[in-house]
């Protein structure tokens, strides 16, 4: 079997949250291929990369607090109400993981993110929640919107295979499924 993948360019491998699981396996991938005899072209690849890469919430939702206060996001009083509420939301996602039970999982994140999320962003409004030092602009906080023309062109969506379907920069039918996955 060949891996199809072979770019001489300095690439990055980029991933979308869904996705998480299976970077480590294509890193692998990629990694074993590009040192056997596999490839005919060699891979330059500098790196991969996860958007939005909340892989263990019940973790990271409890690096949130000391995070903001060290980044004068939150006030002391802020971060000592989040810290409180942490170990209901560690223990409600652990419950999640444990059981999987869709509509518990989806109540552990709405609470984890209202107790742990929801205060950084009273007290930053227009904070931009993918580089905290920057304001967000627009909907996203980003503008796709050239990312958007060129993936929902005809000829792309045929070599994608994607058929009549259409791109959009955040599906929140998507966002809605994932919900209840962490």
């Amino acid at each position: 079997m060949h891996l199809i993948l072979s770019l001489a360019w300095p690439s990055m491998l980029l991933f979308p949250l869904f996705l998480f699981a299976v970077v480590p396996a294509v890193a692998s991938r990629v990694f074993r291929a590009a040192r056997s005899a596999e490839l005919t072209v060699p891979i330059n690849l500098k790196g991969l990369a996860i958007g939005n890469g909340l892989t263990k919430p019940s973790i990271q939702y409890g690096a949130y607090a000391d995070f903001a206060l060290q980044h004068d996001l939150i006030s002391q009083s802020t971060h000592d109400n989040m810290m409180m509420f942490y170990p209901a939301c560690k223990l409600a996602l652990e419950v999640c993981d444990g059981y999987n039970f869709s509509m518990e999982c989806l109540l552990a994140v709405q609470f984890c993110q209202a107790t742990m999320f929801g205060p950084i962003m009273v007290e930053n409004p227009t904070i931009n929640v993918y580089d905290y030092r920057k304001e967000c602009e627009g909907q996203l906080c980003y503008d796709f919107s050239r990312m958007e023309e060129y993936l929902n062109k005809p000829e792309v969506r045929k070599a994608l295979g994607v058929g009549d379907r259409t791109w959009e920069a955040c599906s929140m039918d998507v966002h809605e499924d994932m919900m209840s996955k962490w």
